[in-house]
């Protein structure tokens, strides 16, 4: 799935941030960017009772994180 899709449903046609996703700011460390994360997907996991687009997008905004960090 690609990122662009995954995130525009979240926000109409401008597509939110990786941070803005997981609720954090860019200065943020990478402990409270792990935090955040693991918070949402309890909240939304599918398993959980949770909403599956939005799950992706929560995964996939940690993922672009994690890779432009080298987490």
């Amino acid at each position: 799935m690609r990122i662009s899709t995954a995130l525009d449903w979240l926000n109409g046609s401008e597509s939110p941030t990786p941070f803005e996703i997981l609720g954090v700011v860019r200065t943020s460390s990478n402990e409270e960017i792990k935090r955040a994360y693991r918070k949402l997907m309890m909240q939304n996991h599918p398993d959980l009772g949770g909403d599956l687009k939005q799950s992706q997008a929560i995964n996939e905004a940690y993922k672009i994180i994690k890779r432009k960090r080298g987490i």
